[in-house]
C-alpha cells in the first residue's frame, strides 16, 4: 500500500526536525515555499503539518508561520507518542536504534471467557496467540504479548511475525490501523519476564495495553507489552489548535 503525499511530506519535514535541519525555535518555509518544494496542494500541505502539531513537533504561531517546538537529543528512549499510530519497530528504527525480534510462540486459539474478559474479542473468535521477545540495540528488553483476529487479518505467519506488525497489517493483510486505545500500568517482574528479559537490577516493567481498530471501527488486535524501564518513554502531546494558521 504506497503512502499518500501528505504522508510523505509528513515524514520528510519531521526527519528534517528530527535531524536538526529545521531547528528548535526556527519556523518552517511558508506554505507557498513548501507547496513550490514538494509540487503539491495548500490542502496536503496543511494536513502534513496538522500532524506535526499533534505529535508537538511544530506550534502554528499567528502572524508569523509555523514554529518548530520539537528539541532532539542524541540519547532518546523509544517514545510512544500518544497522538503517533505507530508501533515498536518504527519508533526505535526512527530514532537510530536497531531492533531485532525473536517469536517464542505462534500458534493459533480461540478465545474464552478470560481472553473476552481481557481482550474484548468475542467468545469463540478465532485468533492469533504470539509471543515475541524484543531485542534494542541487541538487549532483550520487552516482550510482547499478541492477540489478533484471523478474519480480519489473514495468513499471518511466524516469519511475519518477526518483522512489523504494523507493516503486514497494512501492505499484506490490507488493514489500516485506524484507532488506537492504549493503557500503561507499572507491575513486578513475573518469572516469565525474568526468563525472557534482561532485567539487571530492575523488579518493575512499564506494561502497555493496546487494542486496535481497522477502518470500521472493530478491534482487530490486542498487545500487552512488558517493557524495561529505562527503555520506556511515554508522551502526551495536548494541543487546542491543530491547524496551522492560513
Amino acid at each position: 500500500m504506497p503512502k499518500s503525499k501528505y504522508d510523505v511530506i509528513y515524514n520528510d519535514l519531521k526527519m528534517k526536525i528530527d535531524t536538526n535541519i529545521y531547528e528548535d525555535g526556527t519556523y518552517l518555509p511558508s506554505e507557498n515555499t513548501l507547496i513550490k518544494l514538494y509540487g503539491c496542494s495548500r490542502n496536503t500541505i496543511r494536513r502534513a503539518i496538522s500532524h506535526l502539531i499533534m505529535e508537538g513537533y511544530v506550534q502554528p504561531h499567528h502572524g508569523k508561520g509555523v514554529r518548530v517546538i520539537h528539541s532532539s537529543s542524541p540519547n532518546k528512549k523509544y517514545d510512544f507518542t500518544m497522538s503517533g499510530i505507530q508501533g515498536f519497530t518504527d519508533t526505535v528504527t526512527q530514532n537510530g536504534h536497531e531492533v531485532l525480534t525473536r517469536v517464542i510462540v505462534f500458534t493459533d486459539i480461540e478465545v474464552n471467557e478470560n481472553l473476552e474478559r481481557k481482550t474484548g474479542f468475542p467468545v469463540g473468535t478465532p485468533i492469533y496467540y504470539v509471543q515475541r521477545v524484543r531485542y534494542l540495540d541487541g538487549t532483550a528488553k520487552s516482550v510482547d504479548t499478541n492477540l489478533i483476529r484471523k478474519d480480519i487479518v489473514p495468513g499471518l505467519t511466524k516469519a511475519d511475525a518477526e518483522k512489523s506488525l504494523f507493516y503486514y497489517f497494512s501492505n499484506s493483510a490490507g488493514t489500516e490501523v485506524r484507532t488506537i486505545k492504549r493503557k500503561i500500568t507499572v507491575e513486578h517482574t513475573t518469572p516469565f519476564d525474568e526468563k525472557y528479559l534482561e532485567l539487571e537490577d530492575y523488579n518493575c516493567l512499564a506494561v502497555m495495553t493496546s487494542k486496535c481498530y481497522n477502518e470500521n471501527g472493530i478491534q482487530f488486535e490486542y498487545t500487552e507489552s512488558r517493557n524495561r524501564p529505562d527503555i520506556f518513554v511515554f508522551n502526551s502531546v495536548l494541543t487546542n489548535s491543530l491547524k496551522p494558521n492560513p
